[in-house]
């Protein structure tokens, strides 16, 4: 298994449990990281909200603006894959805890948990850091780095 699907030990179990994902499919396929929905969501939301709590605010009470229902159902669904939405989940647990600390850290928040929770984003990682701020990240050094992680997929 690719370094970057996952471990290759029993250890595998324990990161899910903590609210890390595996395999070959994330939700950056088709989106972003979502940052200002995500502020949208932990802000229209109390900090002991529950996940039926979070995806209420969105789809039913429209926390987010969302033209359709389709719309915010969608977005709840992605929110909830990239950052689970959920505090049984150890890592948004600790993510809803640390947003409320430091603003300016919130995009490096939930970079982190994204990494943790999106495979095909942290399959790319290992391209990414070497780059200098400003240096763009061409489409073939994104191919390379996810042809590595899952093949042709």
């Amino acid at each position: 298994m690719s370094r970057f699907l996952g471990p290759v030990s029993s250890a595998t179990g324990d990161c899910e449990a903590l609210g890390f994902r595996f395999g070959d499919r994330g939700t950056h396929t088709s989106r972003t990281m979502m940052l200002e929905e995500l502020r949208a969501t932990l802000e229209g939301s109390p900090p002991d909200a529950r996940r039926s709590d979070y995806v209420a605010a969105i789809v039913e009470h429209n926390c987010l603006g969302k033209a359709t229902s389709a719309t915010r159902a969608l977005t709840a669904q992605r929110l909830c894959e990239l950052y689970a939405l959920d505090p049984d989940v150890p890592l948004f647990r600790i993510m809803r805890k640390l947003w409320q600390v430091e603003e300016r850290a919130q995009p490096l928040i939930a970079l982190l948990v994204a990494l943790a929770r999106d495979p095909l984003l942290a399959a790319t990682a290992a391209a990414v850091i070497p780059l200098n701020p400003g240096e763009e990240f061409g489409r073939g050094l994104m191919r390379q780095a996810l042809r590595q992680a899952v093949g042709t997929r």
